[in-house]
Order: structure tokens, then C-alpha cells, then sequence
């Protein structure tokens, strides 16, 4: 059984994931973040996802 800290953890990450999923191609809403750490932490997020999907795509020969 998950611990609290975990099913937030899992929580996070996949709304995370999903908004990331949901802007890609929008990056002029990515001004609309007023707050510099709030727009740098979603910059961070989308490379995150962005690298897994990298990956993923290696693993697979696509690249």
C-alpha cells in the first residue's frame, strides 16, 4: 500500500504529465505565466517529459 506521500507524489506527476501532453505546440500560453519560477518550473517539467519520451523512442530504434 502506498504511503500519503507517494499517492501525492503519483498524483502530481500524472496531472503534470497531462498538462504538459495538453500544451505542447502552445507556447505562447507559456508567457501567460506572470511568475518566473512558476513559468521555469513548467519549462523544467515539459523538458522532463520531453526527455522521457526521448527515451522511450530510443529504446524503441526510432532514433
Amino acid at each position: 500500500m502506498k504511503n500519503n506521500m507517494a499517492k501525492q507524489t503519483h498524483k502530481i506527476y500524472e496531472e503534470s504529465k497531462k498538462l504538459v501532453e495538453e500544451s505542447m505546440g502552445k507556447m505562447n500560453e507559456l508567457s501567460e505565466i506572470e511568475d518566473t519560477s512558476e513559468r521555469e518550473f513548467y519549462v523544467h517539467m515539459r523538458d522532463f517529459f520531453m526527455q522521457q519520451k526521448q527515451i522511450e523512442l530510443i529504446k524503441k530504434g526510432v532514433f
